[in-house]
């Protein structure tokens, strides 16, 4: 063949390629080969457009015979090169593709050598196709020598990052298999130092990670902690895929032995510095909830390196604080991590503290503990004032100097402690400074330190003076504050720090000070300008009426109005604006019935679509009024615009078929408790929905239970039971269940999945779990039990009274399913475990420890009694826990008890009938107020039935020395 084509050869140009190749892939393989011979000889006589040409001619046959020239037991590589002679430097990764068929790439791949499959990568052209590269290496078995010849080629310091990522892809597997530490460490250290900076977050999600070896595992965490910034891959990232592979076993922790000492740095080895993106809840499942594993590695060297320079969420702090102490009770606080000294109030080792060495501790808390810098200061947890408490408890003497450096762990200050305080110390200039910084002060701590500050005959006649006290003005009694100026008052309320703690104050405090404030004003306008937005509520009523002065609504919209002070000027705003949208949710609760009745229908839909907008909660008398006033214009059509509340009160028999579904799934998201229980609406309301919706019976389905919502509180018990297990989000919205639906929500609790599982799981019940029985609580893990104790006792002062009653149900129910010693049926018991101390008062689990009434009394003195009856009082107690105290209390002051505790008395006052309430001594408007509050929940003792009956039994008020009481 040569000699007859030589002489056209050395003229073949790319128009004329094809013509050669045309029908040779049916040819045999000889005559393809001589063909591309005679072509390559004459190579250097092609322009490149012409070789590039061929290349694409021979690629077209080669790809077109399904490699039916190819030895299948000869190497790969060496068919490519004579199969395309000199024109394989047009040879790439992406026309390879199409000629390797996808079932023989294992086989094919690997007849190459690993020098031979390095000389075809170590082209910069040849590497055209990341995915498929990667495709060849994970079906190469020699990766090993492979990459140890690659990273000789002068391409690797070369490679683009996706280049040199689809490498490290590809042999991402064999490094995830090894579990013999010198091998992954040569993979890791030597063969692919230079592309781990490539790594990416789908590597580390491949699959197959999750069935990695536990070395490699280990390895590649412990490279990933040490230098993170190398990488392209995001600790957010790192973290997914570490927390990804140790979850996917049912085996946890996983790769921990406990039998094996060289896994007791679990923590340091397999999470690294990713614990920083841990909750408490991750923890817990990493280690299935395994206390004693957790304390076992809470105590590890490594691991508390670890955590000392690693910043970590504050759950897992206290998580592993408190297992850390589990362990070793009584672990060196000067070792012990920063961020966990936060948490060490289960710590034996204070107890032992000197005061100097209190101090120094606290000092350390004070620095890493702290609030953030946010500008609205939250009040500390009770785990923190537990803390404070029991540092505060080793200092023998406070001077001056020594209140300055407690700082925020001032907090931890008994009331019996305040009381010892020298009145000069705490007036002390730098003293004062540093506890009017301190937040959280319970009301017994900032009366009694005000009351000392007071007797030192400290001054309080200008605003700075004021401004000196910071948080300790929750103690001020309201005569101080009627003593000085409008002017001066107007200055205080100006400056935030003052604004921020008496937004915080006693009512009777607040009251005071706006009224000091008005004492000046000539109009409402002056009201407005004076009086801060969210303090106007202290505003009395007759003041709020406009005489002929011109309204400023914008200062209006900004005010934190009640529903009363709203409705007072209600009329005057309507007639002030007819773009309602400028009406603030505070401004609409006034709605009024007559005013708005006179509206135009445009203005009136117009003024119930903002009240909807701006969700504005309104009265059941106003909705009803609202629903006639929209009916009577006929605007009921158009109840998508309006509050779900107000289609509750809608006229049911208007409702049409067409538009029922959506009408009734609207209306079931307002507030059911609107209608009184069984009346006639709220029954019309189910039955309709019902019908509407096809629900004929008790079994619903997941599309019908989404449009009833609220409206399934009202239905039979078998209802819970028989239908879609979605209906528990549709019980969390009811008011209460009544006692045989209770047993129903139980009886689907226990069929479903079990509640052991984490604190989230527990808490996504919501307000469900305050129908749970004592066999439902005892299927949860005490831990878990524990914890949401915990978090249901951090919530329950910020509860409204009726709240308070459903929460100390709740936590009855959860303390009788916890283990206790068996009461004694005795008259007197002894405490069983440790004596009350004011540390173990501010404990959340306060109650679950001294979980009976026999002894709750046992374990408190009067003494403790005495100097903590606030942190005590602000336990959800039961009756009997409050008749026990106010026993003791009878006790401790047998001449009568001071008027300055019965102004902190609140639930427990209550406790009392009108016959003993009348042999207290009430000389201060402050003490009534504070009696009358009605946080303290309501008035059941015998003989007293109402706040004013409780008012004639106090009697009348001695006005001797507190203009207050003329208001």
């Amino acid at each position: 063949m040569e000699p007859r084509l030589a002489g056209l050869i050395s003229g073949l140009n790319s128009t004329h390629v094809p013509f050669v190749f045309d029908g040779l892939e049916s040819r045999n393989c000889s005559a393809i080969n001589a063909v591309v011979t005679v072509l390559n000889n004459s190579i250097t006589d092609f322009s490149n457009t012409t070789r590039r040409s061929i290349y694409r001619g021979i690629l077209n046959v080669t790809a077109g015979s399904s490699l039916q020239c190819y030895a299948r037991n000869t190497s790969f590589a060496v068919y490519l090169r004579e199969t395309f002679q000199g024109f394989a430097a047009f040879l790439n990764l992406r026309d390879l593709a199409l000629v390797v068929p996808a079932s023989e790439i294992q086989k094919i791949v690997n007849t190459m050598a690993p020098d031979a499959l390095a000389d075809l990568l170590s082209s910069s052209d040849f590497l055209n196709d990341n995915n498929f590269l990667t495709v060849l290496l994970k079906n190469y078995k020699r990766r090993g020598a492979f990459i140890d010849l690659f990273n000789k080629k002068s391409i690797v310091d070369a490679l683009p990052n996706d280049t040199g990522t689809a490498v490290l892809a590809g042999v991402w597997p064999v490094v995830l298999r090894s579990d013999n530490e010198t091998v992954v460490d040569t993979w890791l250290d030597a063969r692919l130092s230079r592309y781990f900076s490539f790594i990416q977050g789908n590597i580390l999600n491949f699959r197959g990670t999750r069935n990695a070896s536990c070395t490699a595992f280990r390895k590649i965490v412990g490279k990933l902690s040490n230098n993170v910034t190398a990488f392209k891959v995001s600790q957010q990232e790192i973290y997914n895929f570490t927390k990804a592979y140790l979850t996917a076993t049912s085996a946890r922790p996983r790769c921990y032995n406990a039998s094996d000492p060289r896994t007791a740095n679990w923590f340091a080895a397999y999470l690294g510095r990713s614990i920083r993106y841990s909750s408490a809840d991750d923890v817990r499942s990493f280690i299935d909830n395994n206390a004693t594993v957790l304390q076992d590695l809470a105590i590890n060297p490594d691991n508390l390196r670890l955590i000392n320079h690693t910043r970590i969420h504050k759950d897992v702090a206290e998580l592993y604080a408190t297992a850390l102490f589990a362990k070793h009770s009584n672990f060196s606080l000067v070792n012990l991590p920063d961020q966990l000294l936060c948490f060490a109030r289960h710590s034996t080792a204070i107890r032992l503290l000197s005061s100097s060495a209190s101090l120094s501790i606290i000092a350390r808390i004070n620095l890493q503990c702290g609030p953030s810098n946010t500008s609205e200061l939250k009040d500390p947890f009770t785990t923190d004032r537990q803390l404070a408490t029991m540092l505060v408890a080793q200092i023998a003497t406070f001077d001056a100097r020594t209140l300055a450096a407690l700082g925020q762990q001032a907090v931890g200050l008994t009331s019996g402690q305040i009381l010892e305080l020298r009145a000069q110390d705490i007036a002390d200039p730098l003293a004062l400074q540093s506890l009017g910084q301190v937040n959280g002060w319970d009301r017994g701590q900032s009366q009694g330190l005000m009351n000392k500050l007071i007797s030192s005959n400290f001054t309080f006649d200008t605003a700075e003076a004021f401004q000196r006290l910071g948080t300790l003005v929750l103690g001020l009694p309201s005569r101080v504050v009627s003593n000085i100026t409008a002017d001066t008052a107007m200055k205080m309320a100006k400056n935030a720090n003052f604004h921020r703690a008496i937004k915080k104050a006693p009512g009777y405090l607040k009251r005071a000070f706006v009224d000091k404030i008005i004492s000046n004003s000539s109009s409402l306008n002056d009201i407005l300008n004076n009086v801060p937005d969210d303090l106007v509520d202290q505003v009395p009523i007759p003041l709020l009426v406009f005489r002929e002065e011109l309204l400023e609504l914008h200062k209006i919209n900004e005010k934190q109005w009640s529903p009363e002070q709203a409705a007072v000027f209600f009329v005057e705003v309507l007639n002030a604006t007819d773009n309602y949208a400028d009406l603030s949710a505070a401004v609409l609760q006034g709605f009024q019935c007559g005013a708005a009745s006179g509206l135009s229908p445009d203005k009136i839909s117009s003024l119930v679509e903002h009240v909807k907008n701006k969700n504005t909660t309104l009265s059941a008398h106003q909705l009803s009024c609202v629903a006639k006033i929209l009916a009577a214009k006929n605007l009921t059509a158009n109840f998508t615009s309006y509050p779900p509340d107000a289609l509750l009160f809608f006229d049911l028999t208007q409702v049409q078929n067409h538009t029922c579904k959506e009408f009734y799934s609207l209306a079931s998201q307002g507030t059911l408790n609107l209608l009184p229980n069984g009346s006639a609406q709220r029954t019309q309301l189910l039955n309709n929905a019902l019908v509407c919706l096809g629900g004929v019976n008790n079994t619903l389905s997941k599309e019908q239970l989404s449009s009833l919502g609220a409206l399934v509180c009202d239905m039979d018990p078998a209802a819970i039971t028989d239908s879609n297990p979605l209906i528990l989000e549709n019980l969390k919205l009811c008011p209460d269940l009544a006692g045989a639906q209770k047993a129903a929500l139980n009886a689907l609790l226990s069929r479903g999945e079990s509640q052991d599982g984490d604190l989230g799981s527990l808490q996504s019940l919501g307000s469900l779990t305050l129908y749970l029985n004592q066999t439902t609580w005892r299927s949860v893990k005490e831990g878990v039990r524990k914890a949401f104790f915990r978090s249901v006792v951090a919530g329950y002062q910020t509860q409204s009274a009726s709240q308070k009653e459903k929460t100390m149900l709740l936590l009855k129910s959860i303390g009788s399913a916890s283990p206790s010693s068996p009461r004694s049926k005795r008259a007197t018991e002894q405490c069983k475990s440790e004596p009350i101390t004011a540390s173990t008062i501010q404990d959340p689990l306060f109650i679950v420890y001294y979980d009976t009434k026999g002894q709750f009394d046992a374990c408190l003195s009067n003494e403790v009694l005495k100097a903590n009856l606030v942190p005590l009082l602000e336990h959800p107690l039961t009756e009997e826990y409050l008749d026990v105290m106010k026993r003791k209390l009878s006790e401790i002051y047998p001449a009568g008890i001071p008027e300055d505790q019965l102004k902190l008395f609140g639930q427990l006052s209550r406790r009392y009938d009108g016959t003993e309430i009348s042999k207290w001594t009430v000389t201060s408007s402050d003490t009534l107020s504070a009696l009358l509050d009605p946080s303290g929940g309501s008035w059941k003792a015998s003989g007293v039935k109402t706040p004013v009956s409780v008012n004639v039994a106090i009697g009348a008020i001695e006005q001797e020395g507190d203009p207050t009481v003329s208001r």
